[in-house]
């Protein structure tokens, strides 16, 4: 089908209002990263600021190679999310499990979403290890009861709420501001390593 003038000037303005949108993200997370950049070393604050831009990323890449430029499946952004920051992070002998339900989600929801998934990741990567056997990191997706749940866990040792996520922890924030942002609730727990969740409102977010 051949696209008129109209959808062109839709679509143009559509894209201008994601970038508009994701720069201003942008500005936010490197303002938020300077504010709690006192105790790391600038490698680690370049590290953390440009895997949360790439997560963003990923997501406009995929976008723009789908049918549909609007929504994407959880599943295939959340995989990619996950793959790359093995990557990045050089953690190849991190052991990744990951089991999620197929569901589609706007842009709207999936930015803040991948950001949240990125945090809790790298937090699991660089601190769930455990010296006496194999590093595992499960990620589960289930969408039921009108929510899509996502749980994420590894087998490492854990860690204090006043240590490894302390109460003023920028990715703590993050992941409760973003959480709130798309209507979800947040939990954690420290039993048998760390346990995160979330789960998102589908009848609320899904488009």
């Amino acid at each position: 089908m051949e696209t008129t003038p109209h959808d062109r000037e839709l679509l143009l303005r559509e894209m201008h209002h994601r970038v508009k949108n994701n720069l201003q993200m942008v500005a936010s997370l490197l303002n938020l990263q300077v504010a709690h950049a006192s105790t790391k070393s600038p490698t680690e604050v370049l590290q953390a600021s440009q895997d949360r831009i790439s997560s963003m990323s990923l997501l406009h890449e995929k976008l723009c190679a789908s049918d549909n430029f609007k929504t994407l499946d959880i599943k295939n952004y959340v995989e990619s999310i996950a793959e790359h920051l093995v990557v990045s992070q050089n953690r190849s002998r991190k052991i990744l499990r990951c089991d999620l339900d197929v569901k589609e989600f706007s842009a709207d929801v999936l930015v803040p979403l991948g950001l949240i998934v990125n945090e809790i990741l790298s937090n699991s990567l660089k601190h769930g290890r455990s010296e006496d056997y194999e590093s595992i990191i499960e990620i589960k997706g289930t969408n039921k009861d009108n929510h899509y749940h996502i749980s994420i866990r590894d087998n490492g040792g854990g860690f204090e709420f006043d240590q490894g996520i302390r109460k003023d922890a920028l990715g703590l924030k993050l992941v409760r501001g973003l959480a709130n942002q798309i209507g979800a609730t947040f939990n954690y727990s420290n039993l048998n390593g760390s346990n995160f969740g979330f789960s998102i409102p589908i009848v609320k977010s899904a488009q």
